[in-house]
């Protein structure tokens, strides 16, 4: 955090923590989202799921997350090196060094989310298996 303390690279944060958000709304939208993916099993689960990530969000600030910001930054710095621009450095870097490290960690973030998403969809899908009917039966 001490190296992003530069007004290009606050804002390069704000800007990709915004791409990100509209993206995922724009994504949410779509007429093929809405009318396959949000009324079915996975849609519920994408949304319990969302909400679980949300809810441990603080918890996963102090460990996951903070992997997961160091493994944004190792892939961007990886990724211009490789393509020759080696003079920048994301701790040197600029705007869209930051804005891609922020975009890379929303990835990462979003990778987390989806394996939770997984679990409540595979975990729904085994309880209305075995209680039959919509999952939330009632004992008995």
């Amino acid at each position: 955090m001490g190296e992003f303390k530069q007004p290009a690279h606050i804002l390069a944060m704000v800007a990709g923590v915004a791409t990100y958000v509209l993206a995922f709304a724009w994504a949410t939208e779509l007429p093929v989202y809405c009318t396959r993916v949000e009324p079915g099993d996975f849609g519920t689960a994408l949304r319990l799921g969302a909400n679980i990530r949300a809810a441990i969000a603080p918890l996963m600030f102090f460990g996951p997350d903070t992997v997961l910001g160091v493994g944004s930054l190792m892939v961007v710095e990886k990724t211009v090196r490789a393509f020759g621009v080696a003079q920048l450095s994301v701790q040197a870097g600029s705007f869209w060094l930051t804005y891609a490290t922020t975009l890379t960690q929303g990835a990462l973030v979003s990778v987390t989310m989806l394996v939770v998403v997984l679990l409540v969809w595979g975990v729904r899908a085994l309880w209305k298996c075995h209680r039959g009917g919509n999952g939330f039966a009632a004992p008995g």
